[in-house]
């Protein structure tokens, strides 16, 4: 296969993106969903036709069992590969199962969310989702199961989230910090134990997430990540987003935690720790920029575009393009 066939792919798909940026030009919701999966589908053929960074390591370990805490600690992927690989024998089809279930959960996640056509393929091509889907494959499983959880409150199915919660912490124990966002007025005693859970934030989030991984990202760009939020933060309060009705008071605090969350874990991670929970709050965030666009912007279009395409393209700068290009 060339070199260049994945980023020829993703420019394919960045293409149609952009096409359906114009919202007169609506598909029927099952050619979308024909559309959608068979561009998803081939992308994965395409990517996992090697294997590249830590998804090396993933198609080492998914060959055996492992008992050790590291593995039973967060055994959802690791034992559910690794089961599948008994079954299939070929860790290039296990992938190909794993990527189109996580798949379908975005394409059930942006429906739940009632966003634009373009925004699916859109997330497909944010560079944190490139990131984790091709190099931090666990963290990138555990943030789409939490943003199915978010999803789900849109229609008010409270007890479903709290058994759904579970999927993503034994995903990646990372999630665990971001449990008050779930848990958030839902009663007076919750509440209390939400404002004692961020107090001990710091201790959590260093002993927690520093003795991860590291993500493949090219170089030292903490302040690139801190100029994203602070911008992002900036366009939420013009496009006031918070008076939108389908929101409840969760996302005033979904938009106060993670700020508190990036003000410390700046002080007391490593640069690769940073990075890792920006990339996971980055997924979060993605649907509510899209819905600002969408409801606040009378020129959707010419937005819409520049969101698409910004949201691709540092993943073409510094080391991160060879993610794409080998």
């Amino acid at each position: 296969m060339n070199n260049y066939t994945e980023l020829y792919y993703y420019f394919l798909i960045l293409l149609i993106s952009c096409i359906l940026c114009n919202s007169r030009l609506v598909i029927s919701d099952k050619s979308f969903a024909f559309l959608y999966f068979t561009l998803t589908f081939f992308l994965s053929l395409i990517i996992r036709s090697k294997y590249d960074f830590d998804i090396i390591n993933y198609s080492v370990e998914m060959e055996k069992i492992n008992f050790e805490l590291y593995y039973l600690r967060e055994p959802i992927l690791w034992y559910f590969q690794s089961f599948l690989y008994l079954i299939v024998n070929s860790s290039f089809v296990v992938f190909l199962i794993s990527d189109f279930i996580l798949y379908l959960i975005i394409y059930k996640i942006f429906i739940a969310f009632k966003l634009p056509q373009y925004s699916f393929l859109s997330f497909i091509l944010f560079f944190p989702s490139i990131l984790g889907f091709q190099n931090i494959y666990r963290q990138y499983a555990a943030n789409i199961f939490f943003l199915y959880i978010f999803s789900l409150q849109l229609d008010n199915k409270i007890k479903r989230n709290n058994l759904f919660f579970i999927l993503p912490f034994l995903t990646h124990n990372i999630t665990a910090i971001f449990y008050p966002i779930i848990l958030r007025n839902k009663s007076l005693i919750l509440d209390k134990f939400i404002l004692l859970f961020l107090l001990f934030i710091p201790l959590i989030i260093y002993f927690g997430v520093s003795t991860k991984s590291d993500v493949i990202s090219g170089n030292n760009s903490n302040y690139l990540y801190i100029l994203f939020f602070l911008l992002t933060n900036f366009f939420l309060y013009l496009m006031n987003i918070f008076k939108y009705k389908i929101f409840n008071l969760k996302i005033n605090f979904l938009f106060f935690f993670v700020n508190y969350l990036l003000l410390i874990s700046f002080f007391i991670l490593s640069f690769s720790g940073f990075e890792r929970l920006c990339l996971f709050i980055m997924k979060i965030l993605f649907p509510f920029l899209v819905t600002s666009i969408q409801l606040r912007i009378e020129e959707k279009f010419f937005f819409r575009i520049i969101f698409v395409i910004f949201g691709f393209f540092p993943i073409l700068f510094s080391d991160t393009r060879s993610i794409l290009i080998n």
